[in-house]
């Protein structure tokens, strides 16, 4: 079957709306970004009104600043058009709870940027907890850290979003993802958390360390610890279930599994922007091939984070 050819419009043109630009150029779909950049690219038409870009294209991804993604869905809703939505999708539970109120929120469907779920890693780790009896999981221990200066290496720090906790919702907001992890590799959703903070040494940020210890369904304990800090970028996680050990390192790109009598290490071959590209590409499987995507599932999901995240900011 020929593949569809969309029209399709790009809301930002930081880091992650290049990236998709970028990625998306490969492709026969026609582009159009609405910046407030003064750029120019070739065979691209570029809207000053992001209104006139989400009318006139099939398909929106929203790569704007998050305190500004409620706003560019509403549009997006208005307009029947449908969304691939870098995280968070919004700062606030309540705007995630209006947007489901919207008389087209079943029509479309609206996918969000959690591209960790189209990890080749995970999908290793899957197939790992499918072949060996692991057991009944016990434990989660989660850590992410980078240093917030050498994050984006094309720009000065101090002009990136992250780094302006109005724009980004801070660095929970930043990292929903590793919240999002966790549910994708237990199947468990937090039910009670303590948190400790450490006031930012940037400015414009309150907390660049945090930890958070939680409780998931049928009491299992769990640690997430997310930083701004690290000179060496990690993401890891380590399972405890009653017969095994899992160690998974995202950035070094294997899974180790270990217990009295096992110890493998399988080392997994991924690019991160293919991590990207796959994402993207499941997204368009999804609404070319009109398969099922319950958007008040993953809205549902996406307000428990949410609230979670409100919660801790508030103390």
């Amino acid at each position: 079957m020929k593949a569809k050819i969309f029209n399709i419009g790009i809301i930002g043109f930081g880091s992650i709306g290049r990236r998709h630009f970028n990625n998306l150029k490969k492709t026969k779909n026609i582009l159009s970004i609405y910046t407030s950049q003064n750029i120019v690219l070739k065979n691209t038409h570029i809207y000053k009104d992001v209104k006139s870009l989400i009318k006139n294209n099939d398909v929106i991804f929203i790569c704007s600043r998050s305190n500004q993604h409620y706003e560019h869905l509403r549009i997006c809703l208005n307009y029947n058009k449908h969304v691939y939505c870098e995280k968070p999708l919004t700062l606030s539970s309540i705007h995630l709870k209006n947007l489901t109120k919207h008389k087209n929120f079943k029509k479309i469907l609206i996918f969000p940027g959690y591209q960790l779920r189209s990890s080749d890693l995970l999908e290793k780790f899957k197939r790992v907890r499918k072949n060996f009896n692991l057991g009944k999981i016990i434990s989660y221990s989660g850590y992410v850290g980078q240093n917030l200066k050498s994050w984006r290496s094309n720009i000065d720090y101090k002009l990136s979003n992250t780094f302006i906790e109005k724009n980004s919702g801070g660095i929970l907001f930043e990292l929903i993802h590793d919240i999002d992890l966790i549910h994708q590799l237990t199947n468990k959703d937090i039910k009670s958390y303590n948190s400790l903070k450490v006031k930012s040494i940037f400015k414009k940020l309150t907390c660049d360390n945090i930890g958070v210890i939680f409780k998931l369904e049928s009491n299992v304990i769990g640690s997430l610890q997310l930083d701004y800090i690290n000179n060496i970028p990690t993401r890891i996680v380590n399972l405890v279930f009653s017969k095994y050990n899992i160690f998974i390192d995202f950035n070094k790109s294997y899974i180790k599994i270990n217990s009295n009598n096992l110890k493998k290490k399988f080392i997994v071959k991924q690019n991160r922007n293919n991590i990207f590209i796959k994402h993207v590409n499941n997204f368009f499987e999804l609404i070319s091939n009109k398969k099922k995507f319950n958007n008040l599932s993953e809205f549902q999901r996406n307000i428990s984070y949410t609230k979670l995240i409100e919660k801790i900011n508030e103390n």
